[in-house]
């Protein structure tokens, strides 16, 4: 590659990395990343595979850790966990008390989708909230989960929430003119 090319490419480089790094700095809020231990995502691995198509299965993370990054971020480490139980179709119900801590708190949990679906369902963001667990998931390959969090959640909804009541007030204002 020539040199004044390699040179363009490194300066954009190094531009591209100043924006990004100034953009995160600006979030509202810390960027969470959900990671395993290598031997215990090999397992899991191993796991999702051994488990039979068409049912969900239930787990609970018993122990992490959470290292801060540069107050930007910080990353879950997943060191264990368990299987609570397997559900008897594509779906798991009353999960709610399945994964609970020796002092009663919520334990972070997953559940596996086995046709490879990675999205939440309804019912489970209404858990994610309920349970307020330090963090929740769906694992939908060997090595392929989403996580979701309470606060996410509920600012989502909110969110939602706003713009429909902005639109209703609108609407009841101008429903006068548009009837006339």
């Amino acid at each position: 590659m020539p040199l004044a090319v390699t040179r363009h490419l490194l300066i954009g480089a190094l531009i591209t990395t100043a924006v990004l790094r100034d953009a995160a700095a600006q979030l509202p809020f810390t960027v969470t990343i959900v990671d395993w231990q290598r031997d215990v995502a090999a397992g899991q691995g191993r796991a999702y595979r051994g488990e039979p198509s068409g049912r969900e299965v239930l787990y609970c993370v018993e122990s992490w850790k959470t290292v801060s990054g540069d107050g930007q971020y910080n990353r879950i480490i997943i060191e264990s966990v368990r299987k609570a139980r397997t559900g008897k179709s594509e779906n798991i119900r009353d999960v709610g008390a399945a994964c609970v801590g020796s002092k009663g708190e919520p334990l972070p949990m997953f559940h596996t989708h086995s046709d490879g679906n990675c999205q939440f369902s309804p019912t489970d963001l209404v858990t994610v909230v309920a349970r307020r667990a330090p963090f929740e998931g769906v694992q939908c390959g060997d090595h392929y989960f989403i996580w979701a969090f309470a606060w996410q959640v509920l600012a989502i909804a909110n969110s939602v929430e706003m713009a429909q009541l902005k639109w209703r007030a609108f609407a009841g204002v101008n429903a006068f003119w548009i009837l006339r």
